[in-house]
């Protein structure tokens, strides 16, 4: 059975309940918003196929359309493959946190940027088992001896720490808030 030691929990982080899209929310708008409510509609567009230029061309002509309220960008770092499912893995949070701030549209692209070597520690408990032996001398009623062996093997176990290269696939991830004006009545 293995144990991760804490520096290699530190990728880890983004999986232990913290919200990165809210961490690293940046307002845009003095005005503020009730929560959306579960009912209503979210719109949330994946951008992460989009060319940079393109991306940047969708949020300037959302920004004609409805106000922009702010935007959120941070880096992700992870030392297993996560492909494409790194986007439906962050998507929930994006969710959540445009819901509390009273988006209703969102643009939002998680794109890869590079992978990285780095060193990991990580500790294995390690089965040590040591066998003794007991060599015996009894005298026989007749006087003769006899010579006996007998073997006794103990098991334990011992934490070592083995150091190990791992890539670490870096990725950028951003997403910009929108709340569209109602729809006159």
């Amino acid at each position: 059975m293995t144990r991760l030691i804490p520096i290699a929990l530190l990728f880890l982080l983004p999986a232990c309940g913290v919200n990165e899209w809210e961490m690293s929310y940046q307002t845009l708008s003095e005005e503020r918003f009730a929560p959306l409510p579960k009912d209503a509609t979210l719109d949330v567009v994946d951008c992460s196929t989009f060319a940079d230029s393109l991306y940047v061309e969708k949020v300037e002509a959302a920004e004609e359309n409805a106000r922009s309220l702010g935007y959120s960008r941070f880096e992700i770092n992870r030392t297993r493959g996560a492909g494409s499912t790194i986007q439906a893995e962050y998507r929930g949070d994006l969710e959540a946190f445009a819901r509390s701030i009273g988006a209703d549209f969102v643009l939002f692209r998680i794109v890869y940027v590079d992978t990285q070597r780095a060193r990991e520690l990580e500790s294995w408990d390690i089965p040590r088992t040591d066998t003794h032996y007991l060599t015996t001398t009894t005298r026989n009623p007749d006087g003769s001896r006899t010579r006996s062996t007998t073997t006794i093997t103990t098991t334990n176990w011992e934490t070592r720490l083995i150091t190990r290269t791992v890539n670490i696939d870096r990725f950028t991830a951003s997403a910009a808030y929108f709340r569209r004006e109602p729809d006159p009545d």
